[in-house]
């Protein structure tokens, strides 16, 4: 399923060039103070999303975020 949209990306000239599951950690480490939400929080709320939220330290879920930062 990712190899489809990777590849498209690709051609479209926006290479997947990483991925993390600690967020919130990658931005602390940079010197940044995060707030990670699920992209389930959101879309649950608004009736758009497939499935519930599982809480973020819960290992082996797929999931995406969206991250808030700011430079600390």
């Amino acid at each position: 399923m990712l190899a489809a949209v990777r590849e498209q990306m690709q051609r479209s000239g926006a290479p997947w060039l990483f991925g993390t599951d600690a967020p919130q950690q990658l931005c602390e480490r940079l010197g940044w103070s995060a707030v990670v939400t699920d992209v389930a929080e959101p879309g649950n709320k608004w009736g758009r999303w497939f499935a519930p939220a599982v809480p973020l330290d819960v290992p082996g879920v797929p999931r995406g975020y969206f991250v808030v930062a700011t430079n600390s």
